[in-house]
């Protein structure tokens, strides 16, 4: 479950609240910025929640997966930036794990294969993310919109990872990448897969890419070569 940003905690606590009830089996699994900070807290507070990855996540979540698929959710004590239970109490794991370029490289984010009803997806137009409405309304709206009109699809493209900024009306500043995923640098993906994302993108029938990573100040020569 993604806890990215705090709004989505108490929607995110309440699925996995539900999916407890519903299969007490399941492991339930969180990460994001928001759930890094309060990972302790979280599990502290809420016996629906079995771990936090907390901090970057990529080989973090491979790990529990494989664990819990081969059914050894109680040995996750080398899976690194991990806070889960175990032995009655909350752990947190030593092991850190910060991605590096090979690791975004090697990563498909445009792998919509994987993704159940992804045509649907891609036809939501970009009133979803700029209509100022509560987000089950602008998704109902874009969803008729999208069934009786030819609309602009847009998707979010990831680029890189981290921030050089401290802006005042952001979580995700380089301070707190610093704290919370122990991130000192800021990583691009390379150009040529970069560039093959936008392609991916384009064959998924999507008109627009949303970039939201800036460049960094000192160095503005990665977008104007992309």
């Amino acid at each position: 479950l993604s806890v990215q940003f705090h709004q989505q905690l108490y929607d995110s606590l309440r699925a996995a609240a539900e999916i407890k009830r519903a299969r007490p089996e399941t492991f339930v699994l969180m990460g994001g910025m928001t759930a890094s900070f309060f990972a302790r807290a979280i599990l502290e507070q809420h016996r629906c929640v079995d771990a936090v990855v907390a901090g970057e996540g990529e080989r973090p979540l491979a790990a529990v997966v494989a664990a819990v698929r081969d059914g050894r959710p109680d040995d996750l004590g080398a899976v690194p930036n991990l806070v889960w239970r175990r032995n009655g109490g909350v752990e947190a794991n030593a092991a850190r794990y910060v991605a590096e370029a090979a690791d975004l490289d090697a990563m498909d984010f445009e792998n919509f294969s994987l993704m159940d009803h992804a045509a649907e997806y891609g036809r939501l137009p970009k009133i979803l993310t700029r209509l100022k409405a509560p987000r089950a309304a602008a998704w109902r709206l874009s969803k008729a919109l999208s069934q009786h009109a030819r609309v602009t699809t847009v998707h979010t493209l990831v680029m890189g990872r981290g921030c050089v900024t401290n802006c005042s009306y952001c979580g995700g500043g380089a301070t707190a990448h610093r704290i919370v995923n122990g991130r000192s640098s800021v990583l691009f993906r390379s150009l040529d897969r970069a560039a093959g994302a936008f392609r991916k993108l384009a064959e998924a029938g999507f008109d627009e890419a949303y970039i939201s990573f800036d460049p960094v100040p000192q160095s503005q020569t990665y977008y104007p070569a992309l």
